[in-house]
């Protein structure tokens, strides 16, 4: 596979991509995020195994070129029935000693035995590749259908996060008290809230803001149970059709480096709907259209992949094949050319269901991918960019 590489217009060195298999005949869930969790400066791959009666908590730590990913284990949890499990795990630095926690979202038998809970509990990370476990916070069972960010939303140098629940319209904000103490102190309602959320300095002051489904949340400051002020980026955006569920894919940046993200949004489930680009101009949210029509987009990522100092998309887009009537997942770079107006189009890798992550995985300054497996598949592969 080759892929033209322009660097502000330049042509470049032709990019060709190999790809090699890493991990083979992996039985368990991995994470979709993937992290330096040795602080090597490598992304390593973070995963779970819920097991008979236990389950583990562990990463393939990325090697040194050549050699094996080999999984590390980082604790393992007793389950005391066979509906117990672990839902979801993430990586982020809880207690702020710049290293990367382990964060454990897990169902749990209740007190009584007669009904389950949802529990957080935390991996410290002491160094030397040891870690020491923490029983955090009880929520409410229904969370964990619910999509979770992590950011210190009131600058208190603290990690907050927040669970929104698609289907009843709400986002609940969780502060972090202490180290790995978490209270619900604001509900934000308000209908077509059930797409991805995005968090980013949208406006001037020093605290971080919300985007879901083409609309802005301004952070209110250090008591976030304060009112929330809303703002819609533009009232079409949700009148394309009425009767659809505007489910969206966002993605905050700062493109022209002057301390406030633009906003990129498509539709994730749609066909049909513009890549639309946004940013504030003079108090008023404009907008350009970066393409036309797309497929539903199952992820929108902003990244620097040709390292010229500008910023490019990588779009993942769900489609069915005509010919074979089979779905397919396509992931596409969109180079920027420095205008943000003008973008190449390059094909990374066409699948049957897989996500490609994105990372300088063999450390030699261009960007790399990981293939992750789909549902039916235990296999992990790199495309290794060999531009240098």
């Amino acid at each position: 596979m080759k892929v033209a590489d322009l660097h502000r217009g330049e042509k470049r060195s032709e990019t060709t991509f190999e790809q090699t298999s890493i991990i083979q005949n992996f039985n368990g869930n991995w994470a979709e995020e993937m992290r330096d969790i040795t602080g090597d400066k490598r992304t390593d791959l973070l995963y779970f195994k819920n097991l008979q009666g236990k389950a583990e908590i562990g990463y393939y730590k990325a090697p040194s070129k050549d050699l094996q990913w080999l999984p590390v284990t980082i604790g393992t949890m007793v389950l005391e029935d066979s509906d117990e499990a672990i839902e979801n795990i993430k990586s982020i630095d809880i207690d702020g000693d710049h290293d990367l926690d382990i964060l454990v979202f897990s169902k749990i038998k209740s007190s009584n035995d007669t009904t389950f809970v949802s529990e957080l509990q935390w991996y410290e990370n002491v160094g030397e590749d040891q870690w020491k476990w923490h029983q955090t916070t009880t929520i409410f069972d229904a969370f964990l259908e619910g999509e979770f960010d992590f950011a210190d939303l009131d600058d208190d140098d603290k990690i907050d996060f927040t669970v929104l629940l698609a289907n009843t319209d709400k986002l609940f904000i969780f502060k972090q008290e202490e180290d790995g103490k978490w209270n619900k102190i604001k509900q934000l309602s308000n209908s077509h809230m059930n797409s991805d959320v995005a968090i980013g300095k949208v406006d001037d002051d020093n605290y971080l803001d919300i985007v879901i489904s083409g609309q802005i949340y301004y952070n209110p400051g250090s008591d976030m149970s304060e009112p929330w002020k809303t703002e819609k980026l533009n009232e079409k955006w949700k009148n394309y059709d009425t009767n659809a569920n505007h489910v969206t894919k966002t993605a905050l940046t700062d493109m022209d480096f002057d301390g406030k993200v633009e906003v990129y949004m498509a539709h994730a489930e749609l066909a049909g709907y513009p890549l639309v680009a946004f940013k504030n101009i003079s108090g008023s949210w404009q907008y350009r259209i970066v393409k036309d029509s797309m497929p539903p987009v199952k992820r929108l990522e902003v990244l620097d992949f040709d390292k010229d100092v500008d910023f490019d998309l990588l779009v993942t887009v769900a489609s069915v094949d005509t010919l074979s009537q089979q779905p397919s997942v396509t992931t596409t770079l969109m180079q920027n050319d420095g205008s943000y107006i003008n973008y190449k189009e390059v094909v990374i890798k066409k699948t049957s269901a897989a996500m490609l992550h994105a990372s300088d995985f063999d450390m030699d300054g261009d960007v790399d991918f990981l293939l992750l497996p789909n549902s039916k598949s235990t296999n992990f592969s790199i495309l290794e960019n060999t531009l240098n």
